[in-house]
């Protein structure tokens, strides 16, 4: 890579936890974003078949004559147009995947948390989604609630009503089960659960 400029429209970005990635960090160029970091890859696709997402390095960035503000500039632009938002309940999610039938038979006397999933379409990197412009503004109005935003992974985060009757200290063990049990290390994005305010348009802790 480091030979070949690439083009701006290839350039795009992903969430990856800050602590865990300490060392890599410090050779590529990033954005601290909460408890987590803005990196930046070079997306290479041809005839809609993937062959490679690459992390940017600081010395790539260099060689290639482009600064931290091109990358950002790039990326902001970039991601959300070729991978677009996709947001669904998890059950629907879960109905997909296990059939009709399986969920009614497993689940039918446990109630559903209202959970829903926010990625995009190639369910890759999709937890940056939260980045894209009003992206949660457009769910919590879709809701009319503020929002839990739980990074379940690098790849998507799992979106719950604050007005749920569930604590985040709960959503809290939600997320560090899901971290030690189901996501492998290098995919994990976050211990925390934050919260994203309609009004004022912020999240945080």
């Amino acid at each position: 890579m480091k030979n070949q400029r690439p083009k701006q429209s290839s350039i795009m970005y992903q969430l990856m936890n800050y602590e865990r990635n300490r060392t890599l960090l410090e050779q590529i160029p990033h954005i601290r974003y909460l408890d987590m970091a803005i990196v930046f890859y070079y997306w290479k696709k041809e005839d809609d078949v993937m062959e490679g997402a690459y992390l940017i390095s600081r010395e790539e960035m260099k060689f290639w004559n482009y600064n931290l503000e091109d990358l950002e500039r790039a990326a902001a632009y970039n991601t959300p147009r070729r991978l677009p938002v996709t947001f669904q309940p998890m059950e629907e999610l879960i109905r997909e995947l296990l059939g009709e039938e399986t969920v009614q038979r497993e689940d039918a006397e446990k109630p559903w948390l209202p959970m829903y999933i926010l990625t995009n379409q190639e369910k890759l990197f999709g937890a940056s989604v939260m980045l894209y412009p009003q992206v949660l503004w457009a769910v919590s109005q879709s809701l009319q609630d503020d929002l839990y935003v739980l990074p379940s992974s690098i790849h998507e985060c799992i979106i719950v009503p604050f007005s749920v009757k569930c604590s985040q200290k709960e959503l809290q063990e939600i997320v560090t089960d899901i971290n030690k049990t189901q996501v492998p290390e290098e995919e994990i994005l976050s211990d925390r659960v934050f919260i994203y305010h309609k009004k004022g348009d912020y999240i945080g802790f």
